[in-house]
């Protein structure tokens, strides 16, 4: 996903703990987001098999940063794994994330210019 965009992705259950995921939408997204009003940019309820998301410049504070929100739809937390490129990095490099709960929306943000990030492994929250 590059930035400035907003996207929706499409999860199928792939066994009883994992998901396999497709990019159902995605669409420029060139508004600076302030964390406090993060949660009205989107749906009041995400579909049941969807995460919504948008990867673009925010503040936090006073600081410009880049920010990840994720909403996810799914009934249960999920976790998942991310990579990041970075001006530095020529290669992806995996990340930490938080864990998605159901209908909340989720905060990643970084000090430093981010190009891409990439999904993968979506999978329930172990318990």
């Amino acid at each position: 996903m590059k930035l400035n965009t907003k996207f929706v992705l499409k999860l199928d259950s792939t066994d009883s703990d994992n998901y396999s995921f497709t990019l159902k939408s995605q669409e420029a997204f060139n508004e600076e987001v302030q964390v406090s009003s993060a949660a009205a940019l989107f749906s009041k309820k995400v579909a049941d098999d969807e995460i919504e998301g948008i990867f673009t410049y925010g503040k936090f504070g006073d600081r410009q940063s880049i920010f990840l929100i994720l909403k996810s739809g799914l009934k249960v937390p999920i976790n998942y794994d991310l990579k990041i490129k970075t001006d530095k990095n020529k290669e992806l490099v995996k990340t930490s994330v938080v864990t998605l709960f159901p209908n909340v929306p989720s905060n990643e943000l970084w000090p430093y210019h981010i190009d891409l990030v990439s999904f993968s492994n979506f999978r329930k929250l172990s318990e």
